[in-house]
């Protein structure tokens, strides 16, 4: 669990998936990334170098996710 921030969950590993549920809720992952942005005080692309894909899409995707994730977890250990 602690180091779901350094990993994306397998599921969404897979590019293809990651994209389809980009174009799904690309709103809310828009609006998710300026949050995190806001949050972290760092731009997306910076929060994302670990992931070497070239679509930018599946990146946001792994980044909302494995971050959001995080949150969760880290939440339920409080």
């Amino acid at each position: 669990m602690y180091n779901l921030n350094f990993s994306v969950p397998e599921e969404f590993q897979d590019q293809e998936k990651s994209i389809k549920v980009y174009q799904k809720s690309f709103q809310w992952f828009e609006k998710e990334i300026i949050k995190l942005e806001k949050e972290t005080k760092l731009p997306w692309k910076v929060q994302v170098e670990d992931l070497k894909i070239p679509d930018e899409n599946v990146r946001k995707t792994q980044l909302v996710i494995r971050h959001r994730l995080t949150d969760v977890v880290l939440d339920l250990l409080d």
